[in-house]
């Protein structure tokens, strides 16, 4: 195993305005990535999944200490060709999930790994043949592919929950179908014990244990419509729903993202409810619930013009405190709140990089350090992945530099933020496909780069990242970039 060992980049500078904190300088952008990047807590320590935008398609585990120092790394793609997606942290074990890709079908891939970053378990499901393209009324290899959106792993038994893209010609973007899969671990394989179409167009799901909650619009149980959630067990069977917007204004929060911790629930989304306390402006909104989904806490923030940022914005910290994050819609600040296990505000604190020539900093996830502070990941300028220190007191205290140093590619979509169309302003003799993905990693388009116009007037509020690559070799990605849609 070839081993990185890097010590931390060099301590950012800071002063105050207020609460704001302005970084006049800061360490290297690491490695080129696009949102393809998970860190996670396993046993005091931290782990990253990163994926590489290089002739050779890096996808990297790194062992990252509590200062956010990288300890140890290995790329795994050079011992195995499946797309890892997802790293979680299930009692005690540290595993990888994703899809490994054959002609015309596809098949989920479960890891475990050690604490060497050695993958010591695989198991692989059976093959998922492509479905059939109705246009076409025959299988394709263009007609379907997949994607694995979230797992959970108890007493030997694997809870999945996918989705097949459907695509009647390479250009005709027809829907997704959701796909539950349930199987025992054993051996090198996955025995399925449940794979079946799953009735739901979701916007965010998440699995703990063996349950499973979906957010869209669901038809497992009674006739729920968006704004929806639903509760399910692990057959994937309907246990509850309710309304999403309980408060009665009539805006449903698309793109709201959140989970579990504990036992609450924690969302965020784009707040449009005058009634509620905090700006009264559009600005981020929190909601936390039960687990019977009764709304404890249901609040903006006070600052206004920010968005919702990261698949899960929430964390809980050493001290059970609860950490959120958000980030501008200019995207060169961002902001973390600390408070109080029932919601009361301990700090808040603004980062602002305008200073910099920063493009654009996207706070994706943060994870709790022993010493009651958070490490927080980011996207930065469109393609690189940057780790902060941050103490209990709301001080960036350091960053971490991972892999080698990459400068940023100049964007070649316009405008951003955008409205209903954006315009590629990119060089290249090659014919080129659009990959438009949600924050969560879901496929929300996808669009042949014919004319340099993309109609995304049917796309939510919300960060999306956009990979376009040569359609006659899929692995070279020319451009990647992470693009903001307002009203």
């Amino acid at each position: 195993m070839k081993s990185i060992l890097l010590t931390l980049s060099n301590l950012l500078l800071l002063h105050f305005i207020g609460n704001t904190q302005i970084i006049p300088e800061f360490s290297p952008l690491s490695g080129n990535v696009t949102f393809f990047s998970e860190i996670t807590e396993h046993q005091n320590e931290f782990y990253l999944l990163n994926s590489f935008n290089d002739p050779d398609f890096k996808l990297k585990i790194y062992k990252i200490s509590q200062n956010a120092e990288v300890l140890d790394s290995i790329n795994i793609r050079e011992s195995d060709d499946a797309f890892f997606s997802l790293l979680k942290s299930i009692d005690g074990k540290l595993y990888l999930g994703g899809i490994k890709s054959e002609p015309n079908s596809q098949r989920y891939i479960i890891a475990q790994i050690d604490e060497d970053l050695s993958i010591i378990e695989k198991y692989e499901s059976p093959l998922f043949d492509t479905l059939i393209s109705p246009s076409v009324n025959g299988a394709t290899s263009e007609g379907a592919f997949n994607r694995l959106f979230d797992f959970s792993v108890v007493e030997d038994t694997c809870y999945i929950m996918g989705s097949y893209v459907l695509f009647d010609t390479l250009n005709n973007f027809i829907g997704t179908q959701p796909r539950y899969y349930k199987a025992e671990l054993g051996g090198d394989s996955l025995t399925t014990i449940i794979d079946r179409p799953f009735d739901c167009v979701p916007y965010n799901i998440f699995l703990f244990d063996n349950q499973m909650i979906i957010q869209g619009s669901n038809g497992e149980g009674p006739p729920f419509m968006p704004p929806s959630i639903g509760l399910y067990d692990g057959n994937g069977n309907f246990v509850d729903g309710w309304d999403f917007d309980m408060s009665g204004s009539g805006i449903f929060p698309f793109g709201s993202c959140g989970g579990k911790i504990d036992d609450r629930l924690y969302f965020s989304y784009e707040g449009e409810d005058t009634a509620l306390e905090g700006c009264p402006e559009v600005t981020v909104a929190l909601d936390v619930r039960d687990l019977n989904f009764n709304p404890i806490h249901r609040f903006k923030i006070e600052e206004c013009d920010y968005a919702y940022s990261g698949n899960m914005p929430f964390c809980k910290g050493a001290d059970g405190s609860i950490y959120f994050q958000a980030v501008s819609r200019i995207g060169t600040k961002f902001i973390v709140k600390k408070f109080t296990p029932d919601m009361s505000l301990i700090w808040s604190k603004e980062y602002d990089f305008t200073s910099t020539n920063t493009l654009q900093l996207l706070p994706m996830k943060m994870v709790p350090s022993e010493d009651g502070g958070v490490i927080l990941q980011a996207i930065e300028d469109y393609s690189f992945v940057r780790l902060f220190k941050i103490s209990e007191d709301g001080d960036i205290t350091s960053s971490t530099t991972i892999g080698n140093h990459n400068e940023s590619s100049t964007p070649v979509f316009s405008p951003n933020p955008f409205t209903n169309e954006l315009y590629f302003n990119g060089d290249s003799g090659a014919t080129l496909e659009a990959l438009i993905y949600s924050m969560d990693g879901k496929i929300s388009k996808r669009m042949i780069l014919d004319d340099g116009n993309l109609d995304v007037s049917e796309l939510p509020i919300g960060y999306y990242s956009i990979i376009a690559y040569d359609l006659n070799e899929k692995n070279k990605i020319l451009y990647r970039e992470i693009v903001l849609k307002i009203k």
